[in-house]
């Protein structure tokens, strides 16, 4: 068994507190930056929290074979109606199809 010493609030969680707000203002300014290059060229769509979250995809695979590979090994054996709304909208914008 570990212990570790003190309260909670007695623990400084700043450290972990920036790390995790620059990772937001990150991600933010990366999100800035698609949107920008992409301005005038059709819409944005940001799915939130994130695309796995989204689609049902597990984050595991999505960080060991790359977004592309689990999200086609995931919606391969998927019918037509099983593939989330959010994710076939934003195919359906991205080809300009209905």
């Amino acid at each position: 068994m570990v212990s570790i010493k003190g309260s909670c609030s007695e623990r400084n969680w700043a450290p972990l507190l920036s790390i995790k707000e620059r990772e937001k203002k990150n991600t933010f300014k990366l999100n800035e930056e698609i949107q920008n290059a992409v301005c005038g060229s059709g819409s944005v769509e940001i799915l939130r929290p994130d695309f796995e979250h989204c689609c049902g995809v597990s984050t595991t695979e999505a960080k060991q074979k790359g977004k592309a590979l689990a999200a086609l090994d995931h919606f391969s054996s998927k019918k037509l109606d099983d593939i989330p709304k959010v994710l076939a909208n934003a195919v359906r914008l991205i080809y300009k199809c209905s």
